[in-house]
């Protein structure tokens, strides 16, 4: 993939590699001492170690036990939990009704979520751990943002000041140019689906309308945010009666 990256693991933790990378096409590959490396990372340092945590993860359903309903959905809730073994260790569960999701025939919604959730890997796009499923739900095993969603956080804060605007709208920027890069629409850009953590960095989530693809003629979203050409397209041919999220 252009522009992407490798290798950090060895920089950072000093172990050797393991991977072997084989380029399918003609490329031009460059490289950066430690030290500079480290130069260049500087503040984000943390995040990348907080993302090699993830990569390290190992854990099953029954290693985890449930400390709080923290949010609901249309298919089910979104609940903080914890490893047994490490309290420290938190995430986010997403619970799906397998049930609601086939009433609702959005089965292929679910199945594009986890396939987009399990190949991103962006300081600015909430990290996957992994999935689960049982007889009744599909769970998805997240990195936990206890910061709120942006939209509660400009609701609190009040109209937002220019060095405020750019944090966010630059962080959302970088996440939507990673995506771009792998030529995976969003689709469903609003507040809500911007989450802080508690160090007030802006993360992208719900991956339910995305799809992969060069381009698309379907009208999804959320209207409330539709571009005004879209609304009027959406009108014009009834998607905005019915559910948005199923092309």
């Amino acid at each position: 993939m252009g522009w992407d990256y490798f290798g950090e693991r060895a920089l950072l933790l000093n172990e050797r590699r393991t991977a072997t990378c084989v380029a399918e096409e003609a490329c031009t590959v460059l490289s950066l001492e430690k030290a500079v490396f480290e130069d260049i990372v500087g503040n984000f340092m943390w995040e990348l170690e907080n993302r090699i945590m993830f990569q390290d993860v190992s854990v099953e359903m029954s290693d985890i036990y449930i400390k709080a309903v923290v949010g609901a959905g249309a298919y089910g809730q979104v609940r903080l939990v914890f490893h047994k073994s490490n309290p420290k260790q938190q995430y986010a569960l997403k619970t799906i009704s397998k049930a609601l999701a086939l009433e609702s025939e959005q089965v292929k919604m679910v199945q594009n979520e986890r396939e987009i959730n399990e190949q991103c890997n962006h300081p600015c796009i909430m990290h996957f751990v992994r999935a689960f499923q049982d007889t009744d739900n599909v769970y998805f095993l997240l990195e936990f943002l206890g910061g709120g969603d942006l939209f509660t956080a400009m609701r609190k804060i009040g109209a937002l000041t220019h060095r405020q605007s750019q944090f966010y709208g630059g962080s959302i920027v970088l996440a939507l140019e990673y995506l771009h890069a792998r030529k995976i629409m969003h689709r469903d850009l609003k507040p809500e689906n911007v989450v802080l953590d508690f160090k007030g960095n802006a993360k992208l989530v719900d991956f339910g309308c995305c799809k992969q693809c060069v381009t698309t003629s379907t009208v999804v979203g959320t209207p409330e945010y539709f571009a005004p050409d879209m609304a009027t397209l959406a009108r014009s041919t009834g998607g905005l009666s019915e559910s948005l999220c199923t092309s």
